[in-house]
C-alpha cells in the first residue's frame, strides 16, 4: 500500500518539477499577450476619421457585411442627430410599411418587417426600434485596430 502512494508522489513531484522548468524556458513576453502586439499596457489610439459627408440619395445601397447584418447607412447622419422617438428624421424616408420587401434603385429602402408592429390592423413602427444607429451605422474607410478574419 506505501510503495503506490510513493509512486504516485514521485510522479506528482517530477511532473510539477518539469512544469516550473518549462515555464522558466518559455515564458511569455508582454508583448505577445495582447491582439495588438504591443505592451498590455499601452492603450491603443484609433486613427483620426472623418464619415463621408454624402446627402441622402447620393450613393447606391452598400454591401452588407455579412447575411443577415443590417444594411449600412450610405449617408451622413450627423444632421439626423440625435434620433429619439419623438425625433426621429430617418422615418421621414425610410417609413414606407406598404414598400416592405420591395428593392427599388434609387429610392429610400424601406424599413424591414421586423420594425414593425400591428395595431388595428395597421402596420406602425415599434416603439422598440426607433434607434436607428444603434444597428445601422454610417461607414467610414478606416483601418481596423485589430484584423479579423470574420
Amino acid at each position: 500500500m506505501k510503495k503506490p502512494l510513493a509512486i504516485a508522489a514521485a510522479t506528482m513531484l517530477g511532473l510539477t518539477a518539469m512544469g516550473a522548468l518549462h515555464a522558466a524556458l518559455d515564458g511569455m513576453d508582454m508583448y505577445d499577450m495582447g491582439l495588438s502586439r504591443t505592451s498590455v499596457f499601452d492603450i491603443p489610439a484609433p486613427q483620426s476619421f472623418t464619415y463621408p459627408q454624402n446627402d441622402p440619395g447620393r450613393i447606391g445601397v452598400l454591401p452588407r457585411g455579412y447575411e443577415g447584418a443590417p444594411p449600412q447607412v450610405p449617408h451622413r447622419v450627423d444632421i439626423f442627430l440625435p434620433v429619439t422617438l419623438k425625433q426621429n428624421m430617418c422615418m421621414n424616408c425610410h417609413n414606407q410599411p406598404s414598400l416592405i420587401g420591395q428593392k427599388r434603385p434609387g429610392m429610400p429602402t424601406p424599413m424591414s418587417a421586423s420594425h414593425y408592429t400591428e395595431e388595428g390592423g395597421k402596420l406602425v413602427m415599434n416603439n422598440r426600434r426607433y434607434t436607428c444607429v444603434d444597428c445601422h451605422v454610417p461607414q467610414a474607410d478606416v483601418a481596423p485596430l485589430v484584423g479579423s478574419t470574420f
